[in-house]
C-alpha cells in the first residue's frame, strides 16, 4: 500500500509540473521526505497529502483500512476518465479504448497458449 500511494503522489506532482524539491517546499516539507513517501519508504504520510490525493481522484480512505477494494477504485478511475475523455475526444478515447481491448486480447491469447 506504501507504494503504491508512493505512486500516485508522484503521479500528482508531475502532473502539477513540480519537481521532488519544489513540491516538497509546496508542502513544507523536506525533499527527503517526499523521495521517500514516492520510493514508498515512509512509515508515515501527513494528512494534507492524502487530503490531496482524495481530491485529486488518486485515493479513495477506504483503500486505507487495508480493504482488497483496490481494483474496483482503479477501475472507477479508469471509466469516469475515459467518460471525460470521450466528452471532449471522442477520437483518442476510441483510439485509447481499443487498445486496451487489443492489449487484453493479445494477453489473454498468449495465457491459453501457455497451457
Amino acid at each position: 500500500m506504501r507504494q503504491e500511494i508512493g505512486n500516485r503522489v508522484k503521479f500528482l506532482r508531475k502532473k502539477k509540473g513540480y519537481s521532488q524539491e519544489g513540491y516538497a517546499k509546496l508542502i513544507g516539507q523536506s525533499k527527503a521526505y517526499i523521495c521517500k513517501i514516492e520510493a514508498g519508504k515512509s512509515k508515515s504520510i501527513y494528512f494534507h497529502i492524502l487530503e490531496e490525493l482524495v481530491q485529486e481522484g488518486l485515493f479513495a480512505p477506504e483503500l486505507a483500512s487495508g480493504s482488497d477494494k483496490e481494483d474496483d477504485f482503479r477501475t472507477n478511475r479508469i471509466w469516469q476518465q475515459y467518460r471525460a475523455l470521450a466528452a471532449t475526444d471522442k477520437d483518442a478515447a476510441d483510439y485509447l479504448l481499443t487498445c486496451f481491448e487489443n492489449g487484453l486480447h493479445l494477453h489473454l491469447a498468449k495465457n491459453k497458449s501457455e497451457k
